[in-house]
């Protein structure tokens, strides 16, 4: 139409050597139950961290947008999107809940203490299940031990709609606003049994058995308003007064939530610290 544009959007995006850190000389054999914490060549007495491009993504979006443009005393702007990404990072300064990258050796369980004469398991011939509760992969196949973490990404919100708009009253009276109504962001679950699945002695407490980030907080929706007014102070200076007001629903919008499931007294994702409520200022704009 004359004064109307909608817009449709798609956008795909795969991200490879995304940057982080990790534990690069972690022994693989560390996650087996009875062998304990221990590190590959160059450096078998301790950990190596390392800096580097081990990680990935992929983000798929579609964005509606409609924009009407300022006539018959008014304009509006609108736009939803929807946004499906992934990745296996827990963000640029933790180490993954897996750190080991490569071919998957040969181990071999040792026997508990008090039982000499036990079964040895080994995955020469096939993965098993350590008695620490560990996943042992198979000897010989590839274990990127990062996608382990693989989940929805921390920056990522599945919905946003979003509406802005200005009318503009006579006597030089204008009101304007954002309205926005989100997703909640994609959290973990806690790991009350502080598993250990690479064995490098880092309980990091994401459970990764419900996977990373697989679990949503409380949507998001805001409201902010501006009401103005200008006066002329002559040819060239105007006098602009205004009034803003944030938050006008003064609604509780999580900040974090509870991500334990063993408290009694705040349950499972509610709500444990809320974004600033309503808020008003006052304020004067000369222009000239």
């Amino acid at each position: 139409m004359n004064d109307m544009v909608v817009e449709v959007d798609y956008h795909h995006r795969v991200i490879r050597n995304l940057l982080g850190i990790r534990l690069s000389n972690l022994a693989f054999r560390s996650r087996v139950a009875g062998i304990g914490r221990s590190f590959d060549p160059p450096n078998t007495t301790g950990e190596i961290q390392t800096f580097g491009p081990f990680y990935e993504g992929v983000y798929d979006g579609v964005v509606v947008s409609l924009n009407k443009r300022l006539s018959n005393r008014f304009l509006v702007g609108a736009n939803y999107t929807y946004a499906k990404a992934t990745d296996n990072s827990r963000g640029i300064g933790a180490t993954p809940t897996d750190n080991f990258i490569g071919i998957a050796p040969v181990v071999v369980e040792p026997c508990a203490a008090g039982n000499p004469g036990c079964t040895q398991q080994t995955n020469a011939n096939g993965s098993f299940i350590s008695r620490n509760g560990n996943f042992v992969a198979a000897a010989g196949t590839f274990v990127n031990g990062p996608d382990l973490d693989k989940g929805p990404s921390s920056l990522a919100l599945d919905h946003i709609f979003q509406v802005n708009g200005l009318v503009d009253l006579p006597w030089q009276f204008q009101i304007s606003g954002i309205f926005r109504a989100q997703s909640g962001f994609h959290f973990s679950r806690f790991d009350a049994l502080s598993r250990d699945p690479d064995g490098n002695g880092n309980f990091n407490g994401v459970d990764f058995t419900a996977g990373r980030n697989a679990f949503t907080a409380p949507a998001f929706v805001n409201l902010d308003l501006r009401f103005s007014k200008q006066f002329d102070l002559g040819e060239r200076v105007k006098l602009q007064v205004l009034f803003e007001l944030f938050n006008a629903f003064n609604r509780k919008n999580p900040a974090s939530v509870q991500n334990r499931e063993d408290v009694a007294t705040e349950p499972f994702n509610s709500i444990t610290q809320v974004l600033p409520g309503r808020e008003g200022q006052v304020g004067i704009r000369v222009s000239f």
